[in-house]
């Protein structure tokens, strides 16, 4: 299966998932004390991870906040441990459901650690807003090596191994790099202000599984 057919195939199970969980709507967010990691199934050599960022899931009773989801067969699991195999090339594709930019340091809209330091961006594919009569209506892509600030709605960002990709509102991104060696462990981490508190950094930038968490290499 070719890199376009895998995006397609990626963008169908993410419609009929996210369909069905209401993106734009309140959900609950899954148990990120989980300890058990998560990760996606490797083809032919190489290992694809699908992540999802939706809006207004409960942190607790009284507020709601964006998270990252891994979409594993189907399903949106939590995302605060992630494992990877070791010295092969992962290929993601990132789902972003936020309609909304946020506060992020001017050095992390530039791509970083990925293919060429690029990634390619999918814009308009908030499936709520996009889909028409003749089906989902993506305006293109292009590939890029940075966003413009005011663009910028999170970052996946891997600092233990250069890795730092910007994400901008309701889009979808897809970039690819190598896991390096077995053994190692590395924080994830989303950069731009979109949590709690006056500094933007509270509940969910500081919580495993929702704009942080852990890269096991195995």
């Amino acid at each position: 299966m070719d890199m376009n057919s895998k995006f397609i195939y990626s963008i169908l199970i993410a419609v009929v998932v996210l369909s069905g969980v209401g993106i734009g709507y309140v959900i609950q967010h899954p148990n990120m004390a989980d300890p058990d990691s998560t990760s996606t199934a490797a083809t032919g050599g190489v290992y694809n991870l699908n992540l999802v960022i939706t809006t207004n899931n409960y942190f607790n009773s009284t507020s709601q906040q964006p998270a990252y989801y891994v979409l594993q067969n189907g399903t949106l699991t939590s995302s605060a441990n992630i494992a990877l195999p070791a010295n092969t090339l992962i290929e993601v594709t990132i789902f972003s459901y936020d309609d909304g930019n946020a506060p992020v340091p001017a050095s992390y809209q530039n791509v970083t650690g990925t293919t060429n330091n690029q990634i390619t961006v999918f814009n308009n594919t908030n499936v709520n807003s996009s889909e028409t009569n003749n089906g989902i209506q993506l305006n293109g892509s292009w590939k890029t090596g940075s966003v413009p600030l005011g663009d910028i709605a999170h970052t996946f960002t891997v600092s233990g191994i250069g890795l730092n990709v910007p994400i901008p509102v309701s889009s979808i991104v897809q970039f690819s790099f190598e896991s390096g060696n077995a053994g190692q462990s590395y924080t994830w981490q989303c950069y731009a202000d979109c949590g709690s508190g006056a500094s933007g950094w509270g509940q969910a930038m500081s919580t495993p599984g929702w704009m942080t968490g852990t890269i096991s290499i195995q």
